[in-house]
């Protein structure tokens, strides 16, 4: 099949090559950025996701525990960092969901404005 399809090779490296970047972009996360960065960088990238033309406001539908999965972190520690974040307007919350509010605000977190 490989041989009869040489763009299936091609088509199977640029996946494994993509996810090989992204398992490498979360372990270099986890080591080199303090949580708060973290939180902020994968909500950001769960931002361009779910983003919405002409929208200001993001909604990502994803729980606290959910979210404490994918950067280390338990449901707890999710929690008070996002009630923080709540009081300074950056998110909201609501079940099941985080509404982005300001992403320059997070942008300016992670280091990248």
């Amino acid at each position: 099949m490989v041989k009869a399809n040489p763009d299936l090779i091609l088509a199977m490296l640029t996946l494994l090559c993509q996810r090989l970047r992204w398992t490498s972009s979360v372990i270099e996360d986890a080591a080199f950025l303090a949580f708060p960065a973290r939180l902020a960088k994968r909500l950001l990238v769960l931002a361009e996701h779910y983003r919405r033309p002409h929208e200001h406001e993001v909604t990502v539908p994803l729980s606290q525990h959910d979210l404490g999965s994918m950067v280390g972190a338990g449901r707890e520690t999710i929690n008070k960092q996002l009630a923080l974040w709540r009081s300074a307007g950056i998110v909201d919350t609501a079940r099941g969901a985080i509404v982005i509010r300001d992403c320059e605000a997070l942008r300016a977190l992670v280091g990248c404005v």
